[in-house]
């Protein structure tokens, strides 16, 4: 059974060049292509304030797929639902259902 990673990526990571051989998606697990040496921004905020820095850019393969959108939803539910101190009785509730919804949609996706 695939072990959900709560606090993983969301389909992309920009560490700094060679520092990193291979990442997995946190999403749907799967591993991300790789771009080496790039310069440019790794945030919005460097975006707009025109700032770049040399990085390796890792990119799933899957990223801006509706369900690959969904699942990251998901996994942020339950992200604002701990950071908002539901119960620890509700909050494993929530991350049993959503695993198994997020279990649903790899399925559906993945095995095509």
């Amino acid at each position: 059974m695939l072990k959900i990673d709560w606090y993983g990526n969301i389909g992309y990571c920009f560490p700094d060049p060679g520092k990193v051989k291979s990442v997995v998606c946190g999403v749907c697990n799967i591993e991300m292509g790789v771009k080496r040496n790039v310069l440019g921004p790794t945030c919005w905020a460097m975006a707009m304030a025109g700032r770049k820095r040399r990085h390796d850019s890792f990119r799933c393969p899957n990223y801006g797929e509706d369900w690959h959108f969904k699942i990251e939803k998901l996994k942020r539910n339950v992200y604002t639902a701990e950071c908002n101190h539901l119960n620890a009785v509700d909050l494993e509730k929530l991350k049993r259902s959503t695993a198994r919804e997020i279990r649903k949609i790899l399925k559906d996706n993945l095995t095509r």
